[in-house]
């Protein structure tokens, strides 16, 4: 059965060829929708835990770090001097 009753070639499908095609679309896009979710879900979940990791412990660590670093700099600035 066509879906325009005149000839026109290749352009004119058919009902059965609509149909199936709309099925395998509806399909095809509910899986990707869902697999789309999950995959939001995961990085959600992701987000969450590394925001709790440099937020807590972790940040507390980066500031002793940048404080001694910014210690040694100044010694071997000192030193440098000195030793000009």
């Amino acid at each position: 059965m066509q879906l325009i009753p005149m000839p026109l070639g290749p352009i004119n499908p058919d009902v059965e060829s609509i149909a199936v095609g709309a099925v395998l679309f509806g399909s095809l896009y509910f899986f990707v929708r869902r697999m789309i979710l999950r995959v939001n879900r995961v990085l959600q979940e992701r987000a969450a835990i590394l925001e709790g990791a440099t937020g807590g412990p972790a940040a507390e660590l980066r500031r002793e770090a940048e404080r001694i670093r910014s210690e040694r700099e100044a010694m071997l600035a000192q030193a440098r001097r000195e030793a000009a």
